[in-house]
């Protein structure tokens, strides 16, 4: 059986000075091939935007079985 791309989501917990817990930021229109190499190098932008750390990056793909 077969799987069909529906949709890949990434959820990225930053932390830095002035939060007490990490902060989520979801991104929910992730190509359907990103790579590891990718979404470490996004998560280090958006990091370094507010001098913040990326503690975990989560990634969700959503398929479908084809029968």
């Amino acid at each position: 059986m077969s799987q069909k791309w529906l949709k890949t989501s990434v959820q990225y917990l930053i932390s830095g000075e002035g939060h007490s817990t990490p902060i989520k930021r979801n991104y929910n229109t992730v190509a359907q091939n990103v790579t590891d190499d990718q979404l470490n190098k996004f998560g280090a932008a958006i990091a370094s935007l507010s001098n913040d750390n990326v503690n975990d990056i989560f990634v969700t793909t959503k398929q479908e079985a084809n029968a």
